[in-house]
């Protein structure tokens, strides 16, 4: 545990950058600044030594106590959840952080737009999530935003995209939404070639399927078409081959909608089976680090059993020298009692 600070502070020093970078971003000296989902208060913490005006809000207690224990941030950071503290708060904030907190949250779209009510005129939010990668997907990460998503979201907040850009190296985007008129232009509104390359290059599977399967939707369509010209042209005693085709496709969309609902009930368990895993994880950790430290007790306990017989084995021995000993001095007194006794009777005589 003593080491574990020293490395929160080295991380610190990296996000200075980041903080100076937000703090460029708008045209205030002691901007409000709020960081939603604050973690371990690394952020906040470098916001609150550079002197400003700084809430980091986190749910997890135990996240939030040692964040205030490291960084004496006090009140600067409550423990609370983004919905919970957005019911409240009625603070306009110049700077808004939500630092890879979307893609943990079940309902993002509302805290988005909560988040988007308490922007100040010229605010800014910053957001950074990673892609749909193998990697990122597991239980903990519900929400993947895409280019296209977020300058949906930003349409669907009334805010606009100033800045977006993509990590090629950590597979991060990282969006800047601005309180301000949407259809003015963003400071980095285009994202640099290279980096567009790399994303296509790492979506180029799912271009080619999408464009195949385009292909045979066409393909589909033509054939219908033809199909249709032809059932046109047909007599009008075949109109009701029509409506009984008419019927079942009727029949098999009200299929798929069943069959879609079944699926979306199918994703609420699957969900709830991830929040079960999930937990049972934690518990399997506790239960293995319970296990070691009774392990090593156990280990301590043997080394002493083992010291004690070894004393014992020790106290055996010199005890059987002793005896020896006892020994040896009750046969020399026997032997001088008999002397003794000798010497009585000779003395008699």
């Amino acid at each position: 545990m003593e080491e574990e600070p020293d490395e929160w502070r080295r991380e610190q020093k990296e996000l200075l950058t980041l903080a100076n970078w937000l703090l460029g971003q708008i045209d205030k000296s002691d901007p409000a600044i709020l960081e939603i989902g604050a973690g371990r208060g690394l952020l906040t913490a470098t916001f609150f030594e550079l002197g400003n005006d700084i809430l980091g809000v986190e749910p997890s207690n135990k996240l939030a106590d040692q964040a205030r224990s490291v960084f004496d941030l006090g009140s600067r950071l409550v423990c609370d959840t983004a919905g919970n503290f957005f019911s409240k708060s009625k603070k306009k904030y110049d700077i808004l952080v939500m630092w890879h907190v979307l893609e943990h949250l079940d309902k993002p779209l509302d805290v988005l737009r909560s988040a988007a009510r308490s922007l100040s005129d010229g605010g800014v939010m910053a957001i950074q999530t990673p892609l749909p990668l193998e990697r990122f997907v597991y239980p903990g990460h519900l929400f993947f935003p895409d280019f296209s998503t977020y300058h949906y979201l930003a349409t669907f907040l009334n805010l606009r995209v100033k800045f977006i850009d993509f990590d090629p190296e950590n597979s991060f985007i990282t969006c800047l939404l601005e309180n301000a008129d949407k259809n003015s232009v963003g400071d980095n509104f285009d994202v640099e070639e290279n980096h567009m390359s790399k994303i296509l290059n790492r979506f180029e599977g799912a271009y080619s399927a999408a464009k195949n399967l385009a292909g045979e939707r066409l393909s589909t369509i033509s054939s219908l078409e033809e199909k249709l010209e032809f059932a046109e042209s047909l007599s009008i005693d075949r109109l009701d081959i029509i409506e009984k085709l008419g019927g079942e496709i009727s029949e098999r969309d009200n299929r798929l909608s069943a069959a879609e609902s079944l699926a979306l009930d199918r994703l609420d368990v699957i969900e709830k089976l991830g929040a079960e895993i999930s937990d049972r994880d934690n518990r399997l950790i506790a239960a293995e680090s319970l296990a070691l430290n009774r392990y090593e007790t156990i280990k301590k306990m043997s080394a002493e059993i083992s010291v004690r017989d070894e004393r014992i084995a020790a106290a055996e021995s010199l005890a059987l020298q002793r005896l020896a000993v006892i020994e040896e001095m009750s046969e020399e007194i026997r032997i001088r009692d008999e002397e003794i006794a000798k010497l009585k009777l000779e003395e008699n005589l």
